[in-house]
């Protein structure tokens, strides 16, 4: 660490915050990355179980911005961030949590403009009394901390935890909250599809990790609550396939949700950019999952949103991918995306923020199939339509819609952005403005 660090470092620890309600520090993440296919304890970088490791994937810059002084951004510097940080969001293994900005007193107008600038962006702005009333979506994540304030009116339609084998729900890493909150959250900011019955299965530790027998067991459980959608903003390296089966058991575990018909949407990944690997993570790889890339709130490309590989290869053998299947499919809000916080060892009280990545760019998708399947329950795994030829005929319909289309498809942009309300009215015939009968 330099004397130049050193001299911020103690100028930083030695502020003190006014007590007035109005005051609130802003501070973010940077998380180091890891060798895929291993697993890391998160302080100290020690291997731990050589498994395909299941993860968050994020992107990583520090804001620290007391609000009475101008913001003092650090890129790459994880010494100063482990000194000074007052909010940890996110681990350094497995998710999709990145670039992020905590309010402790919020949320602020910004944030709610960003919000209904992914809404427009996405088509979400369009529906009038449609929130996914009746449809089961399964969040394989963190957790979920019911605490917080947006959240307050939220009873679980399912929980389990695969960790710990907690009762009670809990999130000791806030990722799957902030998830959580984009779907349904109820007060400073608001969900996309309020009225789901949202089931949570806990398969990532307190550091954000974990591997695919703990991920494969979330999705069965999810699979047995009989669920419509399964979002899983999270990734990892993909195993091999042999005669059908794969090295990995979540793989194994997400093609037979898809072999009853269950949807299930995953994060493309942030590796994009120079660090690029060249292929979207799994299960978003999985040939029917709905893989989601992510834009920002004027509809330009995240820079960190994952480029897919669809050209097949001999080792590992795979068959090149066609439409609609070629990876990502689509992109959702990726950038700035407002979202809940949860207390820290930091910071005793509950939050508003954003974070930057796939995985804030699934829930988004996650929503507008889920307001979609209210309107036409016909396309329902268990319903007289539902089934294998559903999902193809979503994922078509979802590739046809798309807007800021590519040509063809992209490997970086997909078929382009996702037009929930062109989705909608294709498969269901209704006008989103309109509400459904007895919403109001």
């Amino acid at each position: 660490m330099t004397s130049d660090e050193e001299d911020v470092i103690e100028a930083i620890l030695e502020q003190t915050t006014p007590s007035t309600l109005e005051e609130h520090f802003i501070s973010s993440v940077t998380n180091s990355e890891v060798d895929k296919g291993e697993l890391f304890h998160a302080e100290n970088g020690e291997k731990g179980i050589n498994f395909p490791a299941k993860k968050i994937l994020e992107e990583g810059e520090l804001w620290l911005m007391p609000w009475w002084l101008p913001p003092i951004r650090w890129f790459g510097k994880p010494k100063v961030i482990l000194a000074s940080i007052m909010i940890v969001l996110a681990s350094s293994l497995i998710v999709i949590f990145p670039d992020g900005e905590i309010i402790l007193i919020g949320p602020p107008q910004e944030l709610i403009t960003w919000q209904e600038e992914h809404e427009l962006m996405t088509g979400l702005d369009s529906f009038v009394g449609w929130d996914g009333t009746g449809v089961d979506v399964c969040i394989v994540d963190t957790g979920i901390d019911l605490g917080h304030p947006d959240l307050s009116g939220v009873t679980l339609a399912g929980w389990t935890d695969v960790i710990n084998q907690e009762s009670e729900p809990y999130d000791d890493e806030g990722h799957g909250t902030s998830m959580a909150g984009i779907l349904v959250a109820d007060g400073g900011l608001n969900g996309i599809a309020k009225g789901v019955n949202l089931h949570v299965a806990k398969a990532l530790a307190s550091d954000g990790s974990g591997d695919d027998q703990t991920v494969a067991t979330a999705v069965d459980w999810c699979v047995q609550q009989e669920v419509d959608i399964i979002s899983m903003s999270l990734g990892g390296t993909a195993g091999l396939r042999f005669f059908g089966q794969s090295t990995d058991e979540s793989e194994n575990s997400v093609q037979a949700a898809l072999d009853t018909g269950i949807y299930v949407v995953a994060a493309a990944g942030n590796d994009g950019g120079t660090d690029d690997d060249g292929d979207v993570e799994s299960p978003g790889s999985i040939q029917r999952v709905i893989c989601v890339g992510g834009h920002d709130r004027t509809g330009d490309m995240w820079e960190g949103s994952s480029q897919g590989d669809n050209n097949g290869g001999f080792f590992p053998p795979r068959l090149p991918n066609s439409d609609p299947d070629m990876k990502p499919e689509i992109t959702g809000g990726g950038h700035e995306v407002p979202v809940l916080i949860i207390p820290s060892s930091d910071y005793p009280d509950y939050a508003w923020g954003w974070s930057s990545g796939t995985s804030a760019a699934t829930v988004y998708v996650t929503g507008a199939l889920a307001i979609t399947l209210q309107a036409a329950p016909n396309l329902q795994p268990n319903a007289i339509d539902g089934g294998p030829d559903a999902i193809l005929n979503v994922k078509e319909t979802l590739m046809e819609t798309a807007s800021d289309a590519p040509e063809s498809h992209d490997d970086h942009e997909g078929y382009g952005q996702l037009d929930a309300a062109a989705l909608f009215q294709n498969l269901t015939g209704f006008d989103p403005s309109v509400p459904p009968t007895g919403a109001f």
